[in-house]
């Protein structure tokens, strides 16, 4: 991979289907961020471990991969992860399904944590599509 590079083929491949047109180059951005906010080693070993890893193993679908995001981050409580993976799985996902699966959230975090990720879910909904890639 070149040294001003985070991404091989593999990478941007997944990160355009999470984020749509545009994915891989936010993506790019996203970790050239990491790398001047926090270190430069980091960002690489966390994108090695997502993009190049994780998120482009050909198992499960992105859309899958996202609604199980959804639901790990509705029990959690982590509504700032949890927003950014909002839109994810409403670009790879039907609304009703999402919504859905924050619904069923309330089986296993409570009925605090769903009603929190609903409002969220609503919020993310009603606003206009995002300029950028996330």
């Amino acid at each position: 991979m070149d040294e001003d590079r985070y991404l091989t083929e593999r990478g941007r491949r997944a990160a355009r289907e999470m984020f749509g047109d545009g994915g891989d180059g936010f993506m790019e951005g996203h970790n050239r961020g990491w790398a001047e906010h926090v270190d430069a080693d980091w960002a690489r070993i966390m994108n090695e471990y997502l993009m190049e890893g994780l998120y482009s193993r050909d198992i499960l679908p992105t859309s899958t991969r996202e609604l199980c995001a959804v639901a790990a981050l509705t029990v959690l409580g982590r509504s700032e992860e949890l927003e950014a993976h909002l839109r994810i799985a409403l670009r790879t996902n039907p609304p009703e399904q999402v919504r859905e699966v924050v619904l069923q959230m309330s089986v296993y975090g409570g009925m605090p944590v769903a009603l929190q990720a609903l409002r969220l879910y609503d919020r993310v909904v009603a606003a206009p599509p995002s300029s950028d890639a996330g």
